[in-house]
């Protein structure tokens, strides 16, 4: 790509031109209910924007809020690359067994751009669908399945990466910490015994 995507610590997304080192453009329309972004100046409130994803068409961009005790934090916020508007906000559900707030620690987009991928420092994975900003129906069914094989991994997600050219029908995806590495399918079901099969598979990936 020709353009470099940058947050600032005052909540801000610039779209910055890499050949000249030109700023193209900023994002500076709020979503009123969105917590997550906040374009004045100067509030020690403001939360940080990170880390963030962009769509492989390059229409969505998507930041997770650290927070900065002015709110936003478990939050993620998409917005429209074409518009420059903010999109929505996706909220993401408490961690289990913890009353922390989840923080994000990677996400991705699929090819198709149309879901978004977001881990939380607990070993978590959530899946948005980018349009209607609710969980999508895979991760109603399986968030919780593939949670005890995800909790077996050590250290934190810190990369989720899709497979190209992935056989029709299927949706595969790559989960890498500092010494592991999980692939699950999108578009495929995870029982017990799979997910279980999954986390064997994963033993001795290590970088």
């Amino acid at each position: 790509s020709s353009s470099l995507i940058i947050s600032t610590n005052e909540g801000q997304i610039h779209i910055v031109e890499v050949e000249h080192g030109r700023l193209v453009d900023s994002i500076t329309d709020t979503n009123p209910s969105s917590l997550a972004l906040n374009t004045k100046r100067g509030t020690p409130t403001q939360p940080l924007l990170a880390p963030m994803a962009v769509s492989p068409d390059g229409q969505w961009v998507a930041a997770g809020s650290r927070g900065m005790g002015g709110g936003g934090e478990g939050q993620v916020v998409v917005m429209n690359l074409l518009s420059l508007h903010a999109h929505t906000t996706l909220s993401l559900p408490l961690d289990p067994a913890s009353t922390n707030t989840p923080r994000v620690t990677a996400m991705a987009f699929s090819p198709a751009g149309d879901l978004l991928v977001v881990a939380t420092a607990a070993k978590v994975i959530h899946v948005f669908d980018i349009e209607t900003g609710q969980l999508s129906q895979w991760s109603k069914k399986n968030t919780m399945r593939i949670s005890p094989t995800l909790q077996k991994m050590h250290g934190q997600i810190s990369g989720i990466s899709f497979t190209p050219n992935a056989p029709a029908g299927s949706c595969p995806l790559m989960l890498n910490t500092e010494s592991n590495i999980c692939h699950l399918d999108l578009n495929a079901d995870m029982g017990g015994d799979e997910a279980e099969d999954e986390e064997e598979d994963d033993e001795g990936k290590t970088d």
